[in-house]
């Protein structure tokens, strides 16, 4: 034992070093898993088009990144022109505004020398604070910019090589019981699979039924209270119905108190009240409550409890941050799979 104390020693400090330089990127490699279980059926079916498992992988990510940059894109836009509508129905005289600012202070900006600027900025220390600013807008950029480049890199060398990543584990970890890992292995894979892959069928059914639903109400509705961008409004609902406990809720519900408030200042509250309350209705009966009752057991799959992923996707931001509420159903279905497969083994 003491003549491999050294090549002990030498391990322990590459793990060491290992643990320090990964445990910052704890949440790139979380979401790097969950774009791994999102793509990867798409990338069984691009692989069968074309031989190289690089361009699959590539394809495949762009697939799934490309709908929700035209979600985001689309919202934008949406968003920009409303802006522009409530700007000219207020009236608001912004240019003729900016331009008298302009005029008036031109010439005392003119007048104000470069050295007058800089004592009013506070000088040196001033300059300095500027600066700091300057750096960590750009920093924060950059590491963002960064992190994303490492997810996209990271789900792209899993769909290439996460089958031969598995066949090395069952090697590096204990050979001799090859079946025994790879049964422990592939139960947390299915899992996972089936945690990630069918949240976001689901959002994808929640997001069709909120704009079915909100274009089948918009043929009743009276006149004044019909339920604009009814494509936004089914794809917002899909992707709220991502948050956990909340839902699409945290959506549909604000969205009720609106066309209260609305209807009241226009007074259309007492003729249009059934339609809000029909509103309510269907959209939480149809695109909250029935989805999610539906897809809850194929989301969860038979070897995952609902109530215990409750648990993992409350307290997994709690403990973990923002990548908790994906940090948190690994968690547990890693150590369902131990209690299952390996704590029986071990007794």
């Amino acid at each position: 034992m003491r003549k491999h104390m050294s090549w002990i020693a030498l391990g322990l400090l590459c793990a060491y070093l290992m643990y320090i330089m990964i445990i910052p990127f704890t949440d790139v490699l979380v979401y790097s898993v969950f774009v791994y279980y999102l793509s990867r059926p798409i990338f069984h079916r691009v692989r069968r088009i074309f031989s190289s498992n690089a361009l699959a992988a590539f394809i495949s990510l762009f697939i799934l990144i490309m709908p929700a940059t035209l979600v985001f894109l689309y919202a934008l836009s949406v968003g920009v022109y409303e802006l522009g509508n409530l700007l000219s129905v207020l009236n608001i005289p912004y240019a003729n505004a900016v331009n008298s600012i302009v005029l008036k202070y031109s010439d005392m900006v003119a007048q104000i020398s470069v050295n007058e600027l800089f004592n009013a900025a506070g000088g040196k220390d001033g300059l300095r604070e500027f600066f700091s600013v300057v750096v960590a807008i750009v920093s924060g950029s950059l590491n963002i910019i960064l992190r994303l480049m490492l997810v996209f890199t990271l789900s792209t060398y899993m769909l290439m090589d996460g089958a031969r990543f598995k066949k090395w584990i069952v090697k590096m970890v204990y050979p001799q019981e090859k079946a025994f890992i790879e049964k422990f292995l592939n139960g947390i894979d299915n899992d996972l699979h089936k945690v990630f892959y069918g949240s976001i069928q689901t959002a994808i059914f929640i997001s069709v039924m909120g704009f079915l639903v909100a274009t089948i109400l918009n043929t009743i509705a009276p006149a004044g209270l019909a339920i604009p961008y009814t494509l936004l409004f089914g794809l917002i609902c899909g992707v709220a119905s991502l948050v956990p406990m909340i839902g699409a809720s945290i959506f549909y519900a604000p969205a009720t108190v609106y066309f209260i408030a609305y209807a009241y200042f226009n007074n259309l509250l007492y003729s249009g009240w059934w339609f809000i309350a029909l509103f309510f209705v269907c959209t939480f009966s149809l695109v909250d409550w029935g989805p999610n009752l539906l897809f809850k057991p194929h989301i969860t799959g038979k070897n995952v409890h609902p109530g215990l992923m409750m648990f993992a996707y409350i307290l997994g931001p709690l403990t973990f941050g923002i990548a908790g509420i994906l940090l948190g159903p690994i968690v547990l279905v890693v150590t369902l799979n131990f209690a299952k497969t390996l704590l029986p083994r071990l007794r």
